[in-house]
């Protein structure tokens, strides 16, 4: 079978002196070209990345590393052949969110190849260092003491000891604090919210969004929809300035209490809390804040915001923001879990694992109006006619997951723990041990742990939708060869394990073992039950 062979130039975007070109097949995935590029110009792989095709930093139509919740579609899920590439063409290669290395990835041949297309690197000039500013002085512990500005700071300090430092240095503050007998806090540089005033108007800094964004944000506002992009964020932006609390009935819990913390530059309180990137995307979408593209956690507030302090603050009163959240977050939880369920069941399961009676209208007016808005949530009706909500885009695969609770005779849905859901949302979740296992197992032949934890995510995915274990380890085995990687037995009976073991949301909760017992049903197992690895 014929490949297509892609010829590429990767160079730093400031160094072009600086390249590598490199042969792979157009079936290679961007996750996997990710791994090729960093491992050729000798990188740490430990870090979010993605691409784009307009060339633009955190661009919202852009490829992510899988788990980054930037937006965009997952690096591990397209293929290199299937973003329509021709000669010439260029896309953006961002790696390293914090230090931002911008790589120019160019297109200079794609030829038909009669045999398998190998990954290889044809030509190399050049070195970078990943870490240049890297102090080996700073690994001395004495000089710590001696140097560190934040130590300064705290040693004067009465009744405690705050420190803001860098990754690698807790144990010298905390040896400090337990010196001294006070108190301990640590908090890290990048964590800090950072927030200035923009000069930019709302309009201005919604004239930089898609116009398909801007005619959802109009909808969702019942504004009439322009046809040019500008027009409609000038529709936009004189809209919130006569009506700025029309723009709330958009905003999640969530994102209504990251605003108000931003607003008072309560940045301890941003750090503690429960929202990380989902509000600040939100908001930048809306053109209320904007955020920097020097630094992924500096927040911009433009201009204009204060005209909605009145109306966050009014929200802050009259609603119970601190248990809403809750239960936003445990509904997202709850529908990653069940992946498919029927619109009717749903309210009475979030009630019951939030422990608090979600009446129709919030449920409807929040939870499902802003979840459907913001794309984490797909509605569809099958052939009877009956509604489901799903985690799934695909309506095939959403259909597919029914199918087998048909074929399984799966009738309930498991309960689960609120402390279980809120810690999925927070990815402070639990995972099977063996799924543990079979990331530490891929790892030689992966490229490393970031490719490895991507792999095995999407496996757990194979599980999720609900197949027995013959259909199971044909698609993971499948999976696995996309990545050229040459199953063991050792890697197939953990699969066997990982598929057994792992929760299926597919099945409404449960997991399931294909052994047939002697009535012909398959045995269910309970997800409390299992062996499980907090990470």
């Amino acid at each position: 079978m014929k490949e297509m062979k892609y010829k590429l130039r990767v160079s730093p975007k400031y160094e072009k002196e600086i390249y590598r070109i490199i042969e792979v097949s157009g079936n290679t995935t961007l996750a996997r070209l990710q791994e090729i590029i960093i491992a050729a110009f000798g990188f740490d792989d430990e870090h979010l990345y993605m691409f784009s095709l307009k060339r633009k930093k955190y661009d919202q139509d852009g490829f992510y590393a899988p788990g980054s919740e930037c937006g965009g579609r997952s690096a591990a899920r397209v293929k290199l052949g299937e973003l329509g590439l021709k000669p010439r063409n260029k896309m953006l290669f961002l790696f390293d969110f914090g230090d931002e290395w911008e790589f120019n990835v160019a297109v200079s041949k794609i030829i038909e190849s009669e045999t398998k297309v190998n990954k290889k690197i044809i030509e190399s000039q050049g070195e970078l260092e990943q870490y240049e500013y890297w102090d080996e002085e700073d690994d001395d512990e004495s000089s710590f003491y001696e140097n560190n500005s934040s130590t300064e700071k705290v040693a004067g300090k009465i009744g405690d000891i705050t420190g803001i430092i860098d990754f690698g240095l807790e144990e010298d503050l905390l040896q400090l604090g337990k010196i001294s007998g006070l108190k301990t806090e640590i908090l890290y540089q990048d964590d800090l919210y950072q927030v200035e005033k923009c000069e930019l108007t709302m309009e201005e800094v919604l004239q930089q969004t898609e116009s398909k964004k801007l005619e959802r944000l109009c909808a969702a506002l019942t504004l009439k929809v322009s046809e040019e992009q500008q027009q409609n964020a000038k529709a936009l932006a004189n809209h919130y300035g006569q009506k700025p609390e029309n723009f709330l009935g958009i905003l999640t819990a969530e994102d209504i209490e990251f605003l108000h913390r931003l607003l008072k530059k309560d940045y301890r309180g941003l750090m503690k809390g429960y929202y990380v990137s989902s509000p600040a995307w939100h908001l930048q979408a809306l053109g209320l804040i904007r955020i920097s593209a020097e630094e992924i956690f500096y927040f911009e507030i433009v201009e204009d915001i204060d005209a909605l302090k009145a109306a966050v603050e009014h929200q802050m009163q009259e609603r119970e923001l601190e248990k809403e959240c809750q239960v936003e977050q445990i509904f997202r939880a709850l529908l990653r879990l069940y992946a498919v369920i029927e619109k009717e069941d749903f309210r009475y399961l979030v009630s019951d694992c939030a422990q608090w009676e979600v009446d129709e209208v919030y449920f409807e007016q929040f939870l499902v109006k802003q979840n459907l808005f913001w794309e984490r949530l797909f509605c569809y009706k099958d052939k009877a006619g009956n509604h489901y909500y799903s985690w799934y885009e695909e309506k095939e695969i959403s259909q597919q997951v029914l199918d087998n609770r048909q074929k399984y005779k799966v009738s309930r849905y498991e309960k689960f723990d609120q402390k279980y859901c809120i810690g999925l949302i927070r990815d402070r979740t639990e995972t099977t041990i063996w799924c543990k296992r079979l990331v530490r197992e891929l790892k030689p032949y992966a490229w490393g742990l970031t490719l490895a934890d991507c792999i095995v995510e999407d496996i757990e995915d194979f599980v999720r939708i609900g197949c027995d274990e013959d259909e199971f380890l044909d698609k993971a085995l499948d999976f696995l060869r996309e990545f050229e990687i040459s199953w063991t037995q050792k890697i197939r009976e953990t699969l066997k394990k990982v598929h057994n073991t792992y929760p299926s949301g597919g099945l409404k909760g449960h997991n399931w073992y294909d052994n047939s017992r002697n009535d012909g049903s398959s045995q269910i197992s309970m997800f409390g039950d299992l062996p499980f690895f907090s990470i």
